[in-house]
C-alpha cells in the first residue's frame, strides 16, 4: 500500500475536473501529464517487482538487471514521454512473463494454461487470430478492406473537426475512414495499416455450441490532430432496441 501511495495521489489529482476536461491552462495540463507519466512508470516497476516474487526465473533476471538476451525487463506497453502515444513493443515470437490476477480462474495464453495468481513465461501471441477449430460458420469479410460483413457489419469512421474546445474534442463532420493501403491477412481476421491494426479471435462459447463469440482487438497509433477514429458495428439482431456492453469483464450493462 505504501509503494502505491504516490501513484494513487497523482491519479486522484488528475481526476479533478480540470484534468479530465482539459480546461486548465497549458502549464497545468503539462504538469498533470508529467505526474501521470511518472505514476505509470512507478506502478509498472512495482508490478514487475511483485511478479518477480511469484516466479524464480523472473526474479533472477531482475537481480541480474535484464533477461538472458540482454533486454531490459519492462512492460510491453511503453511511452517515451508524457503525452506521447503508448505502443506495444512486444512482437509475436517474443518470450514474456504473464500474470493471471483471477485467483479462482485459469486463463490461457497460446497453449499455456496460467493458474490464478501465477506468473508464467510464455511465447507471444497469447491469442491467435482466426476461427475456432470447429466453427459453426466462419464470418465473412470484404475482399478489399478486410472489414467483417457477416454476422457483424464493421465500418471504420472518423470525426474531423477544425478546432478543439473546452472538452478537448468538438464533434464535427463524420467521414468514412480512407481504407487505401490497407493490408488484409488471413482472409480478414487481421487487417492493418501503418497507423492501426485490427485482429479478430473467434472463441468457443461456454454456454452453447450454437453461439459464436468474436473478440475484436484494436491497436492504434493516432498522430493526426483534430481526428477521432471509431468503429461502427451493426447487425440484424432482433433485440427490440436492447443491447449489452461489458466493462472490461467486470460487469454487463443493459441499454435500451
Amino acid at each position: 500500500r505504501k509503494d502505491l501511495q504516490s501513484p494513487r495521489r497523482q491519479l486522484s489529482l488528475f481526476q479533478h475536473h480540470d484534468g479530465v476536461t482539459g480546461t486548465a491552462r497549458t502549464p497545468v495540463v503539462k504538469d498533470y501529464a508529467n505526474r501521470m507519466y511518472e505514476a505509470i512508470q512507478q506502478t509498472q516497476d512495482i508490478i514487475i517487482g511483485r511478479m518477480g516474487q511469484r516466479n524464480p526465473k523472473l526474479a533472477a533476471a531482475l537481480v541480474e538487471g535484464g533477461a538472458s538476451d540482454g533486454k531490459k525487463i519492462q512492460s510491453c506497453w511503453q511511452s517515451d514521454e508524457a503525452r506521447s502515444i503508448s505502443e506495444n513493443m512486444c512482437s509475436d515470437g517474443d518470450r514474456v512473463f504473464v500474470y493471471n490476477p483471477l485467483l479462482n480462474s485459469v486463463q490461457v495464453c497460446g497453449d499455456v494454461e496460467v493458474e490464478g495468481g501465477k506468473v508464467v513465461e510464455v511465447t507471444l501471441p497469447c491469442e491467435k487470430p482466426g476461427p475456432v477449430k470447429v466453427s459453426k460458420r466462419e464470418p465473412e469479410f470484404d475482399g478489399k478492406t478486410g472489414m467483417m460483413i457477416w454476422p457483424i457489419k464493421e465500418e471504420w469512421k472518423q470525426w474531423v473537426v477544425n478546432k478543439g474546445g473546452a472538452y478537448l474534442f468538438v464533434p464535427g463532420q463524420m467521414q468514412p475512414y480512407d481504407m487505401a493501403g490497407v493490408t488484409v491477412e488471413q482472409g480478414g481476421f487481421v487487417v492493418q495499416t501503418t497507423k492501426w491494426r485490427r485482429t479478430i479471435v473467434e472463441r468457443n462459447s461456454e454456454e452453447s455450441i450454437d453461439v459464436s463469440v468474436y473478440d475484436f482487438i484494436y491497436e492504434i497509433n493516432l498522430q493526426e490532430g483534430n481526428r477521432e477514429w471509431f468503429v461502427r458495428l451493426s447487425a440484424d439482431i432482433k433485440s427490440k432496441g436492447a443491447f449489452h456492453t461489458d466493462l472490461n469483464g467486470f460487469n454487463f450493462d443493459t441499454h435500451h
